[in-house]
């Protein structure tokens, strides 16, 4: 599950097992914001809880407003995530 900080818009990849059944409030790792996080009987939809969403919506939502340090900043975590994730290979 992609959470997104409403304040700093940084994005963390949490495990949505893990929340408890009424959600829970994390703290964001890049600035004083908190991050609420639904639990189960709250799940919203992406589309109605901008703070729930997809890679693709994160970058939509960077590309239309023009921020391209976000772009560049969402794009980068995604490699980071996606690196990883890799196992690499020497041969």
């Amino acid at each position: 599950m992609k959470i997104q900080c409403p304040q700093c818009a940084s994005v963390y990849s949490i495990d949505a097992s893990k929340i408890p059944e009424n959600g829970v409030r994390l703290q964001c790792k890049k600035c004083p914001a908190k991050i609420e996080v639904p639990g189960k009987s709250m799940k919203k939809s992406p589309e109605a809880d901008p703070d729930m969403l997809s890679e693709e919506t994160i970058m939509e939502k960077y590309i239309n407003g023009k921020d391209e340090d976000g772009v560049v900043k969402a794009l980068y975590e995604g490699i980071m995530e996606y690196a990883g994730q890799k196992k690499v290979c020497t041969g």
